[in-house]
């Protein structure tokens, strides 16, 4: 086997074991497990290109027992208060923050790719949130209403079962906290089934669960690819489902939601506009645009990465963007210089060289990066790099402006007046994010509420807090993750009315 640790300077439990036995399990009953009849897959590091261990992936028959064993843990957590959940969310949150450096971070890179620095930002981010529903849960409550008669009735907020969440492979440990902690801070019990193409750290924050106290069968993990996701999604005993990926998949699981009657929360794709007014500060204006279109390979869902800049100041901002975009280094993840890191793996690599080839063959002009990426280091030389690309010349018909490209492509185009940009922003299936560049804030105000989108960014990008909900327009999904209101899909209320008098009234 090619996987050494000699590439990753910090390892916890998780890596060394890997490193010596190539395996990774699934993980329920409270404890990480290996059957012997089950198949595998294999997990690469995007950065080498190097084999990192057998995945075991489920079957059918695993389906039925993981499903069992959340039943079991969901009757158990559902009747512990919410104070007792919280102690454990907490106890969870304090252990990933202090394994942070030297399991989370390292393991997130070899599986994902990602400069570690930022892979740091995400998990601590991931982190706030886990301690913000731990909060949350200890102040979940009900109401009463007085009725006619001296009779009332109380309103109680219950959870919903066993919920299925599928993540997206490219914040694995991120999106997994944001999906199972307003679940398990509402009662519910959690199977969650990671991206085959990252399916590490969701083990070891399977076994941070445990050692916090949570009871067995609560939190459960299912490897595999989206056969598994279907059979899951259509098993009877799943009671709720959330999914972050594509719209393709996003549509195949509603419809299997839309069979049995089960609520479904979707975060699905983007081709967000970022909108440059000609009153902003052109170098701020640059650097969102990078921000909006580079960090973690390009590979983000809300990234602006159809940048309409104003005709009076697009050559300027052109010019300005090339020269940073050259300075940006590509290569070792675990490098704290590095910009760029590793997009996930060849076949998606070929996938984002593809929509640039064909951007120029219509008529774009690539004024920097474009091509695969190199390494001159050995150990690097077989990863999946991109450089960073930015493309002029656009129009809003080509196939690179109209798709999400999901890989480090930015596509410029001008406009004369502030109504052709917001026309021209809306002008699309997806609605996941939005920003507007200007000094003048009530004129990005007034541009921001014209578009169709669930989060809009003035004179920013990618801003998360575990207060601000997340989520889209249109067919970039339903529902909110994050926030007070991103608890609400994992409750249903009872209404329970009471008669208080002797004589029940009946005609």
């Amino acid at each position: 086997f090619s996987f050494t640790m000699s590439f990753v300077p910090r390892a916890g439990m998780l890596l060394k074991r890997i490193s010596t036995t190539h395996r990774v399990g699934m993980f329920w009953d409270n404890k990480e497990q290996m059957p012997e009849n089950c198949p595998t897959m294999e997990a690469i590091n995007p950065a080498t290109g190097q084999f990192i261990a057998h995945v075991y992936t489920a079957t059918s028959e695993i389906i039925e027992q993981v499903v069992d064993s959340s039943r079991r843990g969901f009757e158990c957590w559902r009747k512990m208060s919410g104070i007792e959940r919280a102690q454990i969310l907490n106890k969870a949150a304090g252990i990933v923050r202090e394994r942070l450096d030297d399991e989370f971070v390292p393991t997130e890179v070899i599986d994902n790719g990602k400069p570690a620095w930022e892979a740091k930002v995400d998990i601590n981010d991931a982190i706030d949130l886990l301690s913000y529903y731990a909060g949350i849960a200890q102040t979940l409550q009900g109401w009463n209403v007085d009725l006619p008669n001296h009779n009332f009735a109380r309103i109680r907020r219950q959870p919903i079962g066993v919920v299925a969440s599928i993540g997206a492979w490219n914040f694995p440990s991120q999106t997994l906290i944001w999906k199972v902690s307003p679940a398990l801070a509402a009662g519910n019990s959690v199977i969650y089934k990671p991206s085959e193409r990252s399916p590490l750290n969701a083990i070891n924050i399977a076994q941070v669960f445990v050692e916090a106290g949570m009871p067995e069968g609560v939190f459960n993990v299912l490897q595999g690819d989206g056969i598994v996701g279907d059979l899951l999604v259509q098993h009877p005993g799943v009671n709720k489902v959330s999914f972050t990926g594509s719209i393709q998949t996003g549509t195949k699981i509603m419809k299997r939601c839309a069979d049995r009657i089960v609520p479904l929360t979707l975060e699905l794709g983007g081709k967000s506009p970022l909108i440059i007014c000609e009153d902003t500060n052109l170098e701020n204006a640059v650097s969102v645009a990078m921000l909006a279109n580079f960090m973690s390979q390009g590979q983000v869902c809300n990234n602006g990465t159809r940048v309409f800049v104003h005709k009076s100041i697009h050559d300027e901002f052109v010019l300005k963007l090339v020269e940073r975009v050259k300075k940006l280094k590509i290569g070792d993840p675990f490098d704290p210089n590095t910009h760029i890191g590793a997009s996930i793996d060849e076949k998606h690599v070929h996938l984002v060289i593809g929509f640039i080839e064909r951007a120029i063959k219509e008529g774009a002009k690539c004024v920097v990066g474009g091509k695969r990426f190199i390494h001159e280091d050995p150990k690097l030389a077989n990863g999946f790099y991109i450089e960073p690309t930015v493309l002029v010349d656009c129009r809003d018909d080509m196939e690179v402006v109209q798709k999400e490209v999901f890989g480090p492509v930015m596509s410029v185009l001008s406009f004369e007046t502030d109504e052709e940009a917001i026309s021209r922003a809306n002008d699309t299936k997806y609605g996941l994010a939005a920003a507007v560049m200007s000094e003048n804030l009530a004129r990005a105000s007034q541009i921001g509420d014209q578009l169709e989108a669930g989060q809009v960014y003035i004179n920013n990008y990618h801003v998360l807090n575990p207060a601000l909900p997340f989520g889209g327009f249109k067919q970039s999904g339903f529902g909110r993750e994050m926030g007070l209101v991103g608890i609400e899909p994992y409750l249903q209320l009872q209404t329970m009315t009471y008669e208080t008098n002797s004589t029940v009234w009946c005609p």
